[in-house]
Order: C-alpha cells, then structure tokens, then sequence
C-alpha cells in the first residue's frame, strides 16, 4: 500500500517480492523508475505523460522493493495513477522506447505471457506457470478481432467465442438470446 508523507510530496511505495519477469529475471524498483522516467521523458511518445503525471517530479529506488516518487504538489489522486504497466530495463535499457521490436512482443509480469499477435486478426497469450498470485484458471487467452458483426455475432451462435467485448447492435444481442441457437457456453457482453 503506497504511503504518503505529511506534506503530501513524497510517495512511498512497497513492491512485492518474489514477482519475477515472463524471461526470469526479477521485478525490482529499478524496473519501475526507469518505466517512470521513460514517461517523464519528452522523447517518449506517451499519452500517459500529460494524463497522469503532471504532478511527478522524479522517481528513485531506495532499495530493491521500494520506490519513492517525488512530487511537484500534492496530488490527492496519484495512488490512484499508480496503476501502470511496468516494463522490464533489462530489455530496454538503451533503446528507442518509440521503435523497439517489445512495442509488438512485449514482456512483463502478469497472469499471460505474450505469444503471437496477428496485426488485424488476434493477440494469443498463454497461463504465466511462474504467476505470483498462484494458477491461472485459463490455459489460454486469445482476443480475435471480428469487424464484421454479423460474423461476430455467427462465432457467439457457435460458441467459437466466449464474449464479444466490443458489443453488438441490440437487435443481434436480443435474437442471440431468444433463438436458442447461441452455445450455453457463450455470454454476450456490451460495454
């Protein structure tokens, strides 16, 4: 739990130990300052920069399971913009963050490893066996890009898909629900 100091200007943040990388290595304050001031770096092509971190003056590791962010104000909400991804330096310490090839293939710590992306068709991922927060329930995640409704709304009838997490029009969603062809296993979600 991020601690906050009396004048508000200095956010102390405990990271859990034994989280490793998908390649191996650990996760460790220095991974986060230097996704940190990759952000604050204005070479960076980020939207996260002028979103979330207008308040953040600089970022240090006082340890290896501890990060101190700097602040240029109080900011009542910045616990709350902690919720970032955190990229690994040791794969990206001295590259281009705008170019480099981990933008299509990247690596972190989470329940899925990255397996393959097929630009305009899907992203595969596959259970991380080394989770820290235990088995994953799911072997295997695929998010499949589907433009056409209609053969979106054909792959919820026959169960090739579990969810359609863009949404459909309502009259698609109602006859989905009614005409009893849809798969018992495939629920349809709207945002």
């Amino acid at each position: 739990m991020p601690r906050v100091s009396a004048n508000g200007l200095t956010v102390t943040v405990p990271l859990r130990e034994g989280v490793r990388f998908h390649d191996g290595p650990p996760f460790s304050a220095d991974d986060v300052g230097f996704t940190y001031r990759s952000i604050l770096d204005p070479k960076v092509a980020t939207r996260v920069r002028d979103l979330l971190f207008e308040t953040l003056a600089d970022v240090t590791a006082p340890d290896p399971q501890t990060v101190r962010l700097t602040l240029k104000r109080p900011d009542p909400a910045f616990a709350d913009k902690l919720y970032i991804g955190i990229v690994p330096k040791h794969l990206l310490q001295g590259q281009d963050l705008n170019t480099t090839a981990f933008n299509s293939a990247p690596v972190d710590t989470g329940p899925f490893v990255f397996g393959q992306w097929r630009k305009g068709e899907r992203l595969e991922f596959t259970a991380n066996p080394n989770y820290f927060g235990g088995k994953v329930a799911s072997p295997r995640l695929v998010f499949a890009f589907i433009p056409d409704e209609n053969a979106r709304v054909a792959a919820l009838r026959d169960g090739s898909v579990d969810a359609d997490a863009s949404g459909i029009a309502p009259q698609n969603a109602q006859r989905l629900r009614t005409d009893g062809s849809g798969s018992s296993r495939s629920p349809v979600t709207r945002r």
